[in-house]
């Protein structure tokens, strides 16, 4: 079992303001300082023995203030020397295929030799769909159609065209190239909140990413209906599902609650991811 720490940012006492939308005064503690703690307790993580640094991706309101997980990621690739890193989760309908290609695989450049765990996902938010001008009901086709370009540009030095609903693609290259091209994606999972996106994350194969607002029977139970699914529809070894838990330490307003996660049952290739603004040793 591995154990990972979710670093990422969040301005809890600004809430309030943004509820009112009264933008006529600054936040009451400002976004750089909220970052700088963040960054001070992500030096924490490599030293307390975790085994890699996580970060989700959201983007205009105080609620995780890490935009761009590449970049977050790529800032810890430079300042660690052991952890892995893993996204929780890159929000494929928001990227263009090509430019995310090629940030993945600048990423594993960076790693020199490290590993990046791809978590992908959908995403949720209304505002952040809106801000990015996509309709959010096209957010499944987007996302199948961002996996099957990501894998052909890992699969091949130069792509054929892609012609998909939503993604027009002519043939490219990505360079310079990934340290572990073909195996970049190895191990990439989704986290999938609906019956649907459980079965077209089965379909395409990716791996189960939980994030703990469920209990722990809700997720054992939501692990055996996928791996079922799974089981049914894979068409290859690397297509077995694996289970990464990712869990929460969840801060709302005017009430907290902290979560521990014990070892996975999920799956043969478990791990467990801790999150939150804290290490789980102080959870």
């Amino acid at each position: 079992m591995q154990v990972g720490a979710m670093v990422t940012s969040y301005n809890q006492r600004d809430w309030d303001r943004l509820l009112a939308e009264d933008y006529s005064t600054p936040p009451a503690l400002p976004d750089p300082q909220i970052v700088d703690a963040t960054i001070q307790l992500g030096d924490m993580v490599e030293p307390l023995g975790y085994d890699s640094i996580w970060c989700a991706e959201h983007y205009g309101s105080a609620y995780s203030m890490q935009s761009n997980p590449i970049q977050w990621l790529s800032f810890w690739a430079g300042r660690t020397q052991r952890i892995n890193v893993g996204s929780a989760v890159l929000v494929l309908p928001w990227w263009q295929p090509v430019k995310l290609a090629h940030e993945i695989a600048m990423l594993d450049l960076l790693l020199q030799g490290r590993k990046f765990h791809v978590g992908v996902g959908r995403g949720v938010s209304a505002h952040e769909y809106a801000n990015f001008g996509i309709d959010r009901e096209e957010s499944r086709d987007r996302f199948r159609e961002m996996i099957e370009i990501l894998r052909l540009a890992e699969a091949e030095e130069r792509t054929p065209d892609y012609h998909g609903q939503y993604y027009d693609v002519p043939a490219f290259t990505v360079r310079p190239q990934a340290r572990h091209k073909g195996h970049v994606l190895d191990g990439i999972k989704s986290a999938s909140n609906t019956p649907a996106s459980m079965e077209m994350a089965a379909e395409l194969g990716l791996g189960q990413m939980f994030v703990a607002a469920e209990t722990f029977e809700q997720m054992r139970s939501s692990s055996g209906k996928y791996n079922a699914l799974a089981r049914s529809t894979a068409s290859s070894p690397a297509s077995r599902p694996r289970c990464s838990t990712c869990t929460a330490r969840t801060t709302r307003r005017r009430s907290r609650r902290a979560t521990v996660t014990p070892r996975s049952r999920c799956g043969r290739r478990a791990t467990t991811t801790r999150c939150g603004t804290r290490p789980a040793s102080r959870a």
